[in-house]
């Protein structure tokens, strides 16, 4: 909980009191996937823990017998997440044109985008643990991907996840 709030407090920063809360909830809602698809899949798992302006982790507690099912534990966060914020977008359709439908908008599409690019097939994202399935070399795929958006964007974000993915990808 006290993860939650500090992670609340940095994203109050950037998008103020409102916006702030719907990122923690739709954080929230893509780790409790991962729970329920563990749960799914009879391996335990931790409850999650904010990392800042970075989301928000899992930790599964017991042996997964393979690389398919460590995917669709993968895999449960994202489906949810974006299920959320597709609900999200639609009861902002209900609304009438205003501030109130723009921001469910805006959040709405705040989350399609954070469970997207979590699909980057490259540890530690989702889509790295997803990718294992098919071939650990998806890995390297995902760190062009990451290094062309520190590239084109020059977002920092990007190239902190370049270099720690490619630790991992060396690891492996």
């Amino acid at each position: 909980v006290i993860s939650m709030v500090i992670a609340f407090g940095i994203y109050l920063l950037f998008f103020g009191p409102w916006f702030a809360l719907g990122v923690v909830l739709l954080i929230l809602v893509h780790e409790m996937g991962h729970l329920l698809f563990s749960y799914l899949e009879g391996v335990p798992m931790s409850l999650p823990v904010f990392l800042g302006p970075f989301g928000a982790m899992t930790q599964i507690r017991g042996p997964i017998r393979d690389a398919r099912q460590e995917a669709i534990i993968a895999l449960g966060g994202p489906l949810v997440g974006t299920l959320a914020a597709v609900l999200l977008y639609l009861f902002a359709t209900t609304l009438h044109p205003g501030t109130t439908q723009a921001f469910l908008f805006a959040l709405a599409y705040f989350g399609c985008f954070i469970n997207l690019f979590n699909l980057v097939p490259m540890s530690p994202l989702d889509g790295g643990r997803i990718a294992n399935a098919i071939s650990r070399w998806m890995n390297v795929v995902g760190l062009v991907i990451m290094l062309g958006f520190f590239l084109l964007f020059g977002n920092p974000f990007a190239l902190l996840l370049f270099v720690i993915g490619a630790i991992t990808t060396v690891q492996r």
